[in-house]
């Protein structure tokens, strides 16, 4: 277990699944937070139900970061199951790199656009 979020940002993608957009914004922009952490190709998967906005701010600050950003809300549980729908948005390489992980954890995913902002209600 991590003790800092600096700590889970080591490898190439990092999933969250935090409760609103106060938490993620805490993850992402705090002191050491993800987006400082994560290296220059890494991927951040956001399972979170956030706002339009934060997902534009996330998709453009991981962006100057040359990181990638992938909204996945989920619906169902439980992960540990692989009984989740992923609803996913991102570019489709990204996408493409997280397809084995979508696999793993969900019975199904949709991918409904290429802009992570649109999956969001």
């Amino acid at each position: 277990m991590a003790e800092r979020v600096a700590d889970a940002c080591q490898g190439e993608i990092l999933i969250t699944m935090l409760a609103d957009d106060a938490t993620v914004e805490g993850v992402e922009f705090g002191d050491r937070g993800a987006l400082s952490a994560l290296r220059r190709d890494a991927i951040h998967i956001s399972m979170s139900t956030i706002s339009v906005g934060l997902s534009d701010h996330l998709t453009e600050a991981h962006g100057k970061a040359g990181q990638g950003y992938v909204a996945a809300p989920v619906f169902g549980r439980p992960a540990a199951a692989a009984k989740l729908f992923i609803i996913a948005t991102g570019a489709d390489a990204m996408l493409k790199r997280c397809h084995q992980l979508f696999d793993a954890m969900g019975q199904e995913t949709f991918v409904i656009s290429n802009r992570p902002s649109e999956v969001i209600w």
